[in-house]
């Protein structure tokens, strides 16, 4: 996208939630000579997701995916370990990609981490936009309870708000006000 912020900047761009994102992103930070930084609770995954970026897009660029990629085993919103560290390390925000728990609760306080780090012209994108859970993920509880040969659990409205995608963008236009939303489907 011609909105990405200048290649040659020292932002960073950011993930929480490991899976295929994850190499698409990759595939951008080797591409452009940048740094993922990927949060994920989930460490299997994140070393197998590893594996393949070593067994191809590595080998495709000819550099170890430790010059652009680091992977962080641990809650995206701790003070110690989450993207607060950004800041110690005096890294600022390009682009983030959120892709966690799918819930408010989470996807809030990781938005408002990533705004205390955004590069001017930074974007922010969202994996299930239209999800609208406040604390619990019932449309990911219901598959995996699917799988194991269970009945789905009723939907609470009170667990019901808005859209992710609408819920980001007030949060983004309260802190930055000229900032606009990129179309989209």
């Amino acid at each position: 996208s011609s909105q990405i912020a200048n290649p040659a900047s020292t932002g960073v761009i950011i993930e929480t939630g490991c899976g295929a994102s994850t190499i698409v992103l990759v595939h951008f930070a080797f591409k452009f000579g940048k740094k993922l930084y990927t949060w994920d609770i989930n460490q299997n995954k994140l070393s197998y997701i590893k594996s393949i970026i070593v067994d191809t897009i590595e080998k495709l660029f000819q550099r170890s995916v430790y010059e652009h990629w680091i992977p962080v085993p641990y809650v995206s919103t701790s003070q110690d370990l989450g993207l607060p560290i950004l800041r110690e390390l005096g890294k600022r925000v390009d682009f983030g990609f959120f892709d966690s728990e799918h819930t408010h609760a989470v996807l809030g306080p990781e938005l408002d981490l990533a705004l205390e780090l955004v590069n001017d012209d930074a974007i922010m994108a969202l994996d299930d936009a239209n999800y609208n859970f406040k604390f619990k993920n019932t449309a990911y509880i219901n598959v995996m309870r699917k799988k194991l040969g269970l009945g789905p659990v009723a939907g609470d409205a009170s667990n019901l708000g808005d859209s992710f995608c609408d819920m980001a963008y007030a949060r983004i236009r309260q802190k930055f006000p000229a900032s606009v939303k990129i179309d989209d489907t």
